[in-house]
C-alpha cells in the first residue's frame, strides 16, 4: 500500500459521521499526520492542524485540497517551544473557529525523534525529546481544556511508538519520551474521562512504517526491517500511514466509546501488550 494522495479520494461517498466535529492534530502535514488528516477530512471533520517551519509550502498545498471539502486551518507551531506554539495554536482557534464550536479531537502526532547511542547524546537531545514528546501534548492538551467537547465524548489520541515497550539501542531520548506520553495517557483517561462527558484517551504504540524517516535509513538497514518484519502473526510486512490512520478513525468513532486508558499495539503483532 502507498501513502500516496492526490486529494481524489475525498470526493468520494463516505459517511460523514464527523460532520461539524473540530480535530486539532499536530504534524498534520507529513507521513502519518498526514494520512490522519486526510481520513478525517474525508469523514466531514474540519481540521486545525500544525506544521513545522520547514513544511509550510505542504500547508498550503494541504489547504487547496481541502478546500470545497471541510475547513483547513494550518498554523506553524516548534514543538520544542510550547509556550509560543501552544499560543499560535489557541490563537487560531479562537480566530478561526467559533466560540461556542468545541474540540472534538486532539491527536499528538508530531514529534521529536532523538537517535543516539549514550555515550555521544547530550543535555540537549534529552530535553528536546522530552519537551516536543512528552511536555507539550501537556500543556497543549492543558490549554485545550476549555474548549475540550463535554457533551458528546472528546477523543485525544496520543501517537507513541513500540520502541518504548521493546528496548531498542539508540533510543534513549525518544523512548523515554515515548514511555512518559504513554503513563500520560492512562493519568489522562482516569482523570478527565468523566469530568467531560465520555471522553476516552488512547495511544497508539506504533511498529515501523513507510514514512520520510524510514526512507531515510540506509538501504541495509531498511532491508533488515523488511526481513524481521516478515516473522510479525499479521502479513509480515513493514506498516503503511493507512495502517495507522484506520486505527485512528475507530478510535474518533462511537464505536470506540468504551475504549480509553489504553496502549493499543499497531504492527502487525510485532510488539503484544497484555
Amino acid at each position: 500500500m502507498s501513502s500516496a494522495f492526490d486529494g481524489t479520494s475525498l470526493l468520494t461517498d463516505k459517511p460523514q459521521t464527523l460532520k461539524g466535529k473540530l480535530a486539532v492534530i499536530t504534524g498534520c502535514t507529513r507521513g502519518i499526520g498526514l494520512e490522519i488528516t486526510y481520513t478525517l477530512a474525508s469523514l466531514g471533520c474540519q481540521i486545525l492542524g500544525t506544521y513545522s517551519n520547514s513544511s509550510s509550502s505542504a500547508s498550503t498545498t494541504l489547504s487547496s485540497i481541502l478546500s470545497g471539502h471541510t475547513k483547513y486551518v494550518g498554523v506553524c507551531a516548534d514543538i520544542r517551544t510550547p509556550s509560543s506554539s501552544i499560543a499560535a495554536i489557541v490563537s487560531a482557534l479562537d480566530t478561526s473557529f467559533p466560540k461556542q464550536q468545541p474540540v472534538d479531537i486532539v491527536v499528538n502526532n508530531a514529534a521529536v525523534a532523538t537517535l543516539s547511542p549514550l555515550r555521544s547524546l547530550d543535555a540537549q537531545d534529552l530535553l528536546d525529546s522530552l519537551t516536543g514528546n512528552t511536555i507539550f501534548p501537556a500543556l497543549l492538551l492543558q490549554a485545550l481544556l476549555p474548549r475540550l467537547a463535554t457533551d458528546g465524548g472528546a477523543r485525544i489520541i496520543n501517537i507513541s511508538s513500540e520502541g518504548s515497550h521493546l528496548g531498542r539501542a539508540n533510543t534513549t531520548a525518544y523512548s523515554a519520551s515515548k514511555a512518559a506520553l504513554e503513563s500520560m495517557t492512562r493519568t489522562w483517561a482516569k482523570e478527565l474521562g468523566q469530568e467531560y462527558g465520555g471522553l476516552t484517551v488512547n495511544a497508539l504504540a506504533l511498529g515501523m512504517v513507510k514514512t520520510d524517516l524510514y526512507w531515510k535509513l540506509p538501504e541495509h538497514r531498511r532491508e533488515f526491517w523488511e526481513e524481521k518484519l516478515k516473522e510479525t502473526p499479521v502479513e509480515g510486512r513493514v506498516g503503511c500511514t493507512q495502517d495507522v490512520a484506520g486505527v485512528v478513525e475507530f478510535l474518533v468513532g462511537e464505536g470506540s466509546r468504551w475504549v480509553s486508558g489504553q496502549v493499543i499495539a499497531v504492527g502487525g503483532g510485532n510488539l503484544m501488550i497484555v
